[in-house]
Formats: C-alpha cells, structure tokens, sequence
C-alpha cells in the first residue's frame, strides 16, 4: 500500500464515522503510516510527488453532532503530512445511517462533485513526459523523480525501460538521497506497462546503449547522458546532476 500512496497525485478516504474518528480497518492503514513519517521526518527525504499530492476525506455519520467529524480531521491531517500529501479537508454528510441514503442529499453530492472537479480538472490539464532507458534502474528514474518534484502541478511524469531490472539500483536510491529525495517503494517499469498512457507530449530518451525503445509520442529529445551503473559515485552524481539542470532547462523551454 505505501507504494500505491507513492503512485498517487489524488488520495481520498471514504470512510463511515465511528465514536468521533476512523472505523478499527481504517485507524490500522492510519497508524503504519508512521513508517512514512520516519522516513521524512527522520532521514529527511521528501517523496518527489509531495509538493503537489492533495488528500481528502469522504465522511458520513448517523448523528449530527457538531464536532462530528473533528476527530477525523486531526487523523487525517497527520496520515496526510505522513504520506506526502495537502489535506484538502473532510466533505462531510450527517444523520444518516442506511446504505446509499446519503445519495440522496442534493446538498452533499453538489458540494462533492464541486469539490471533486476542483481537485481532478488540474490534473487531466498536465502534459505527458516519458523518460526512457534500457533497464529503467537508474537515469529515467532520477528524470521522472526531478520533474515531478519541480513540475508536478504541470507534468505527468513516467519513466521505463524496454529491459527493466527488477529493482531500482541501490545507486540510485542514494543519489536521490542526498538530494533529499525518496524513491525507495519505486520499481522499475517495462514499456509496455505505460502504453497505455500513450500517447506522450515528450518522450525524452535518456542515452541507451544497446537499444532505443519505441513509443508513441509528440516529440522526442535525445539527452545521451553517460550510464552511471558501476562506475565510481562521482560519476553518478555528475549525471544526477546534470539530469536536474536539463529537467530545470525543460521546465523554464515549455
């Protein structure tokens, strides 16, 4: 779940009131959020979706209490600070108690959908990047993690590799680290698992060696950026580096 979490641009829960706070399924997720929160608030790493990622609540209770949904706020508020993510507030319904009865409020299914085309409109407006190599272990995964972390209000950031690794390589993940960025519940991805995002405005090939795999897109751009993977650090942080100033260069082109 920490990686569906990571995935994510919109977190929402929709969850029934119990005594003022979450039912017993929902507080168990809720608290192992913590592991997220050390790694932010411990080793200072911020996931590279966090500046933009919203999260917010769907709540319905059987009484009308005025502090309702107070307890629920305060939970949420923490789990979202813990997975990287705005809280956008709770859109609550009160005094019902049956299944789809709340369907039939006008006022709290308006408020939804506002709320929801608010929240979701932003994000179909994004243009499409992919960040192409090989094994999708090292340089696309750096690109991909840069952009969203400068420009994930204006992009949709992807990255894969026509041979992917089965795990991002260690290199990587420390790279990133000294940066500030987490990348740990990240797994390289095969082409063919993004199709069907496809078409993309960009497809930006990170310098492939062997191979140079094909994808539908608007336009390409050849970066021909050194493979770090078994050479010293040094030269690892030279192309991490240099993959930060071309995504910065992209971002001010568009």
């Amino acid at each position: 779940i920490y990686a569906l979490f990571k995935q994510a641009d919109l977190v929402v829960i929709s969850t029934p009131v119990f005594f003022y706070g979450f039912p017993a399924q929902l507080k168990a997720l809720v608290d192992r959020s913590q592991a997220l929160w050390s790694r932010r608030y411990k080793l200072g790493l911020r996931d590279p979706k966090s500046p933009w990622r919203k999260g917010v609540v769907l709540a319905v209770g059987a009484t009308k209490g005025e502090r309702l949904f107070l307890g629920i706020e305060l939970s949420s508020k923490y789990f979202f600070d813990a997975i990287g993510a705005h809280f956008e507030g709770v859109i609550g319904a009160k005094g019902f108690d049956r299944p789809r009865e709340v369907l039939g409020d006008e006022d709290f299914m308006y408020r939804l959908r506002q709320r929801a085309k608010e929240l979701l409109f932003p994000l179909t407006r994004r243009k499409k990047v992919l960040f192409v190599c090989k094994h999708n272990a090292c340089r696309s995964q750096m690109a991909q993690a840069f952009l969203e972390f400068y420009g994930g209000d204006r992009f949709e950031a992807l990255s894969a590799g026509d041979d992917p690794w089965k795990e991002i390589h260690p290199m990587t993940f420390q790279l990133m680290a000294e940066k500030g960025l987490d990348l740990y519940f990240r797994k390289p991805k095969h082409i063919e698992d993004i199709l069907e995002d496809a078409p993309f405005d960009l497809v930006v090939s990170m310098g492939c060696e062997v191979s140079c795999p094909m994808v539908p897109g608007k336009r390409f751009v050849q970066w021909d950026l050194e493979d770090p993977i078994g050479k010293p650090i040094e030269v690892g942080r030279e192309v991490r580096d240099l993959i930060e100033k071309k995504v910065k260069e992209l971002l001010e082109g568009v």
